[in-house]
């Protein structure tokens, strides 16, 4: 008897959305990453290549110390090679540590919908629940006429697919969570704290940016190596020659490469600070109204309270602040990751 009493109570649960109201684990976002980044099985694909890339740069300097360093070829394996392989195994090391960020990225993001979806299913699901409601209630009074109750059975089902459509979301961004994070858990956005990127110095970013940004760093080692290369081939073949002529060609093309690179990092820099500061300045704006619609609920809780206002006057007030809520975690979310793509390509933390 007791086993069928439990049965009863979850199917209704079930049937009355009360499920929706259970958390994933909440940990720290650090953790998550940890989590995330463990659990990532690329990465020891990029661990690998990175190896590769250290045999060969290792190789390359093993060969540099044999070779003749009087002849073209000898050279290029003494000088030019060399220089390329670290090229490459810094590239990689860039590429690797930049991987790990996305990873980190996709953390916050899935995170974030985690709660965006989970409020907008129960959203849905609470307005779907009351037009289940208004319709059965409609089919009892007597007053209500048949096109009535055909409205009412319209807005139930429109609300029924929405509400399908919102679980679905809703169950889909459990499953990709499930699946980066190994277990039933969500990091903790909600702890993060917003800065402001007023306090963001250019100069800052700009020294970090042209360490870290690999864009930057390829151009430069380019126009490097292509100084290296011309220096040697301007020792073994005339002005005259094609050789001469197209090692001069690329030499002078790297510069002017590097040279327009480092314009682009500026301009990019400077466009995604002014874009970070409107993304933040939504996050405050929506901050605001939230504080509006949160005073708005109270102030109708204690009318209903004292038995001023209605029900429904009051659901009203706590859907307006449900909305606020989720647009709050929405405009978070956009201003976050953003901070985020500004770390990935810069290299600055803020």
């Amino acid at each position: 008897m007791k086993k069928k009493i439990i049965i009863i109570l979850i199917i209704a649960l079930i049937v009355s959305g009360g499920v929706i109201g259970y958390d994933l684990l909440k940990i720290s976002v650090n953790e998550a990453n940890k989590i995330a980044l463990e659990n990532d099985q690329y990465l020891e694909i990029d661990n690998l290549n990175l190896q590769a890339a250290a045999i060969d740069y290792d190789n390359a300097l093993r060969n540099a110390k044999i070779s003749s360093k009087y002849s073209y070829s000898g050279e290029m394996t003494s000088y030019y090679t060399p220089f390329m392989q670290e090229t490459n195994l810094n590239l990689t090391k860039m590429s690797n540590e930049k991987n790990m960020k996305l990873i980190e990225k996709q953390v916050l993001s899935l995170s974030y919908d985690y709660y965006i979806n989970k409020g907008n299913y129960e959203s849905s699901l609470k307005s779907y629940q009351k037009a289940v409601d208004d319709y059965n209630s409609a089919k009892k009074d007597s007053e209500t006429t048949a096109l009535e109750i055909m409205q009412y059975e319209y807005s139930m089902k429109a609300l029924k697919i929405n509400s399908d459509i919102q679980e679905a979301t809703f169950s889909q961004t459990k499953n990709e969570l499930f699946k980066l994070l190994n277990d039933e858990q969500v990091a903790d956005v909600t702890a993060i704290v917003i800065k402001n990127p007023y306090d963001i110095d250019f100069n800052q970013v700009w020294t970090t940016a042209t360490d870290y940004n690999s864009d930057l760093y390829s151009k430069k080692r380019n126009k490097e190596a292509q100084e290296i290369l011309f220096s040697i081939v301007k020792k073994y073949y005339k002005e005259d020659t094609s050789n001469y002529i197209s090692a001069l060609a690329n030499k002078e093309k790297a510069k002017l490469d590097y040279d327009s690179q480092i314009e682009s990092l500026k301009v990019k820099i400077i466009n995604d600070i002014e874009n970070l500061k409107t993304k933040y300045d939504y996050v405050e704006l929506e901050m605001l109204n939230n504080s509006i619609k949160k005073n708005d609920y109270d102030i109708a809780k204690s009318q209903y309270d004292n038995g001023f206002i209605s029900l429904d006057s009051l659901d009203s007030k706590k859907s307006a602040l449900d909305a606020s809520d989720t647009q709050l975690i929405q405009k978070k979310r956009t201003y976050i990751l953003a901070l985020k793509d500004f770390e990935i390509y810069t290299g600055f933390t803020y």
